[in-house]
């Protein structure tokens, strides 16, 4: 992958990949030394926005929210601090909100455990560049029917708004096994 231009102010750089997709695929993260206990898991959300939003992660950006005693709010303030500074023109009003939203979403979808399993089969439609980890989002753990998992080109956004037409070509001819 080429990458366009490098940004940098003081120690922080971003990279922009040449595709201006997002790079969800790598990062330049260097994991601190933590406390026992203590939880990445609202930091890690807060760079899986910046990644899938701005195609990187600013350098030391994990390590300067690991390494402050804040709350989620002030550690999104922080990354939206960082982020205006490398890249004013790409953070407007509603990003420290946006990032707050998807943080907090993130969370809760980590904690939720169903009390039994789904005895159905399932068909999942994902993105290409999808945000989950895992073939089938850990739905094989959830469920004890069959699981069809197809793909379609995009990301989470963009499979709804640029190929709508092949998911609707795959829910027809499934329905048309179905029936």
């Amino acid at each position: 992958k080429q990458v366009v231009s490098t940004q940098s102010t003081g120690s922080s750089s971003l990279t922009a990949p040449l595709t201006g997709s997002p790079d969800t695929s790598s990062s330049t993260r260097r994991e601190p030394s933590r406390a026992a206990g203590s939880s990445t898991k609202p930091i890690e959300a807060i760079l899986g926005f910046i990644r899938w939003s701005f195609g990187s992660e600013p350098d030391g950006l994990y390590d300067t929210l690991s390494d402050a005693k804040l709350s989620i709010t002030d550690q999104v303030k922080v990354a939206t601090a960082t982020l205006r500074e490398i890249r004013p023109r790409l953070v407007n009003d509603e990003t420290e909100y946006k990032m707050l939203s998807f943080t907090k979403l993130m969370l809760l979808a980590e904690q939720y455990s169903p009390k039994e399993t789904y005895s159905g089969s399932v068909h999942l439609i994902k993105a290409i560049k999808s945000f989950q980890a895992g073939e089938d989002y850990g739905l094989s753990g959830l469920c004890s029917g069959k699981i069809i998992v197809d793909t379609v080109k995009g990301d989470h956004e963009s499979c709804v708004t640029e190929h709508h037409r092949d998911i609707a070509n795959i829910i027809n001819n499934h329905m048309k096994t179905a029936i």
